[in-house]
Formats: structure tokens, C-alpha cells, sequence
């Protein structure tokens, strides 16, 4: 609903980034992955992954987008500059000011 929500407000766009063509699109804290579904559908011939703490996302992707569980908050497990495109979005990462109970 968040996703459809941020669709109508943006007038459709996925994003506003100036990008035309990546090749490998990186969705950090990808969720139910309907973003990175739409971005897979959108550009056909980059590699989409969504990352996640959960797995939430569908079976049923199209054929360049997958999904893996990961914690963003660590060390990265991607080679530095594998991605054209990174997108990150509603993340609350705790600080050292705040810390949940």
C-alpha cells in the first residue's frame, strides 16, 4: 500500500535518480520486493536484488530480479562497485543516541 501510495504522489515514477540503463540495481530493505519487481519489470535486461532481514517476497518474480536475506547494518557481502544503481528506502537503522528496549 506504501509502495502504491509513493507511486501516486510521485506521478508513477519509480525514482527520481538519473539513471538510464544500470545493469545490477541493488534494493536495500526490499520488503514485500514490489519495488524491485516493478524495477525488474521496468528495466528487462539489469539484474534486480532486494535484500532483507525476512523473507517476505513472492515466489513468482520475473526472470532478472531475485531476493536474498541479508543485514544490510553488516558488512557488505557485494564487491565494491557491483551496482549501477543502489536504493534504499523507510530504513530506521539505530544509533547510538537511540537505542530500541
Amino acid at each position: 500500500m506504501v509502495h502504491q501510495m509513493l507511486l501516486v504522489l510521485k506521478q508513477g515514477k519509480l525514482f527520481h535518480a538519473p539513471v538510464a540503463n544500470p545493469r545490477q540495481v541493488l534494493d536495500v530493505g526490499t520488503g514485500t520486493g514490489i519495488w524491485a519487481i516493478d524495477v525488474a519489470d521496468h528495466f528487462r535486461s539489469a539484474t534486480v536484488t532486494g535484500v532483507d532481514l525476512s523473507p517476505t517476497q513472492p515466489q513468482h518474480v520475473p526472470p532478472n530480479c531475485k531476493f536474498q536475506i541479508d543485514d544490510a547494518s553488516k558488512e557488505w557481502t557485494f564487491r565494491k562497485n557491483h551496482f549501477d544503481f543502489i536504493h534504499i528506502r523507510h530504513l530506521l537503522v539505530p544509533t547510538p543516541f537511540f537505542q530500541p528496549p
